[in-house]
């Protein structure tokens, strides 16, 4: 029986690789019938960009566009295609973050040729680029020749010829494909489609930050391989433990943060990856922060110009949220962390370069928030989850910079005097188990206001009760197992200002 399970996982594996064309970056897989490759990927470790390419010809004594039946199809080489038809010969091949077909006409007559190209992803946006003449959808471009006109529609659609066409900027429902058109191919004359795809990650990596700072503490090694061990999943987890594993896109982009900070040999344009996923407003939020965070703290600006207008005309849509009317803002859900994570977008880009221009907008926006914040969220002992609630949470410690500096040392100094239990030198609230969420926000607090000694002791305990849990942080320090990614990364928060 062994026998055959192993013949069948090297046949499987033969015949894999027959099928798949790469570069070594990107990859895609050779097509059958009408399809001349499929599932195309711009990197190799990450989801489909495009399922696939499929081609049609008409010639000139004909009124409709007919499938062209392939008669062969080959690899030439690893990352190269040879694709052979009635009238047709086609040359795919991959080439440094593009995907190009080169259809030479070698019928008698002239013929137009349709490609009709099937992204992955639905609900996405495609424009129109006027300085280059191009179409960009999602992360690829497809690039305009001469000759070429590019539709969009459904298979249905494309068959009835009632195609439409494509407005500067409109929306591809399900099931929506785009039609190239490369017309008047004369014979022997060949026609290009070239789709670029947009490479996210090129930006210029600084030494890593507190590197040396960290080598010697075992704890923050420690916690970072933990860290690691979360983002092994094909889908970030936000915890792990012995009851149930959750995952979240927001772990996913603070982690990223995280290892962008510690890891030298982590691509820290990984946390630009999800601009073209389809995110909540807040996940779109907490991606945002994360990307100014971390240019901020490693002084980088955003070179690709294109980028950098996607990013600051998304960025300035999510402000355009904080409206007042009747006095609520009615945009942003009931949740001081929302309200949070807005403050902290606009502190991260209020003096940033890429939005100049916008400065009296976004410090309108700043004292608008922190107005909203004081008179709805803030009593004398702190911050409320929601508006209506009665009670203050302590966990909410952590958002405490919204607060003018006056009110934040009161709490703070309040906080101390109440709940300060010098048996433990850590804030232990009577009766309760010890809540590192609680101790972590009150630290990172005690480091922003200056108060070094205070904090450095109290982060030295919890690393204690830490290493008693077998290193493992979690809520409650009860000698129970567990990785929290939201955890981990308000414990490198606290490491990160302890450095600084």
């Amino acid at each position: 029986m062994k026998k055959y399970i192993l013949l069948y996982v090297l046949m499987f594996n033969w015949l894999f690789s027959a099928e798949i064309l790469t570069d070594g970056k990107m990859s895609g897989y050779m097509g059958y019938k009408e399809a001349l490759i499929r599932y195309i990927r711009s990197d190799i470790f990450n989801d489909i960009d495009i399922s696939s390419i499929k081609l049609y010809v008409k010639n000139s004594g004909s009124l409709n566009f007919e499938n062209e039946k392939i008669k062969s199809i080959e690899k030439k080489e690893s990352d190269k295609l040879l694709i052979n038809t009635d009238n047709l010969i086609v040359v795919g091949r991959l080439d440094s973050g593009k995907f190009i077909l080169e259809i030479k006409n070698i019928s008698n007559e002239i013929i137009d040729v349709v490609l009709e190209i099937s992204p992955q992803k639905d609900n996405e946006n495609i424009g129109y680029d006027f300085e280059e003449k191009n179409y960009n959808y999602e992360n690829f471009i497809i690039v305009m020749e001469k000759n070429s006109k590019l539709y969009i529609g459904t298979e249905n659609q494309f068959k009835k010829s009632s195609l439409r066409n494509i407005d500067l900027r409109m929306k591809k429902k399900q099931g929506e494909n785009f039609y190239y058109i490369l017309e008047k191919i004369e014979k022997n004359n060949t026609g290009k489609l070239e789709i670029k795809f947009i490479n996210l990650s090129k930006y210029p990596r600084n030494n890593i930050i507190f590197k040396d700072k960290i080598d010697n503490n075992y704890i923050v090694t420690k916690e970072l391989s933990y860290l690691n061990l979360l983002m092994v999943y094909i889908t970030t987890p936000e915890k792990i433990g012995l009851n149930k594993s959750t995952s979240s896109i927001e772990t996913k982009l603070k982690l990223y943060y995280i290892l962008s900070i510690y890891d030298d040999e982590f691509d820290f344009g990984k946390l630009f990856e999800t601009l073209n996923q389809r995110k909540s407003e807040y996940e779109a939020l907490l991606q945002y922060n994360m990307i100014f965070q971390l240019l901020n703290k490693k002084d980088i600006k955003i070179g690709d110009e294109k980028l950098k207008n996607r990013i600051v005309m998304e960025t300035l849509a999510l402000l355009d949220l904080l409206e007042i009317m009747n006095g609520e803002i009615i945009y942003i859900k009931d949740n001081i962390q929302h309200y949070y994570w807005y403050y902290n977008l606009l502190e991260n880009i209020e003096n940033r370069e890429e939005f100049q221009s916008e400065r009296e907008f976004i410090q309108e926006k700043k004292q608008l928030i922190e107005k909203y914040i004081l008179d709805n969220y803030y009593n004398d002992f702190g911050l409320k989850n929601s508006k209506n609630d009665k009670k203050t949470d302590k966990k909410n410690l952590r958002y405490l910079e919204c607060l003018p500096e006056n009110i934040r040392k009161e709490i703070i100094k309040r906080e101390f005097e109440e709940n300060y239990d010098s048996r433990y030198g850590i804030l232990k609230e009577e009766n309760k188990n010890i809540d590192i969420e609680y101790n972590l926000g009150y630290i990172l607090q005690l480091y922003k206001i200056k108060n070094k000694k205070l904090a450095d002791e109290m982060l030295g305990n919890i690393e204690n009760y830490i290493k008693n849990n077998n290193y493992y942080i979690t809520s409650k320090m009860d000698n129970k197992l567990g990785i929290d990614g939201e955890l981990l990364y308000w414990y490198f928060e606290v490491i990160s200002c302890r450095e600084q």
